[in-house]
């Protein structure tokens, strides 16, 4: 049997957004705390949150992997973004 894409049906991936804002709307609520992560386990993904001053990740993982393995996933995801950092992002960019 051949791997199926994630998420192409509309309705998954409206799913997967409704649970990026919810976990955000949590992730929020407590404005005291700065940094703040979030984890989430389903019969269908692990997702992992993150978010700090500098930034905001959400990571979906496959639904067997360990909370340990996403969490090293989501390291790997944010030291591959800083490293590349300036060819993703645009800093210095001048407004008129």
């Amino acid at each position: 049997m051949k791997p199926a894409l994630p998420y192409t049906l509309k309705s998954e991936r409206k799913r997967l957004y409704t649970l990026y804002k919810t976990t955000r709307s949590r992730l929020l609520l407590d404005s005291k705390i700065q940094n703040k992560q979030y984890s989430s386990t389903s019969e269908k993904e692990v997702l992992i949150a993150t978010i700090t001053d500098d930034y905001e990740l959400y990571t979906v993982f496959h639904p067997l992997i360990s909370k340990n393995e996403a969490i090293e996933g989501e390291l790997q995801v944010l030291n591959w973004i800083k490293k590349n950092e300036e060819s993703l992002f645009s800093h210095n960019i001048q407004f008129w």
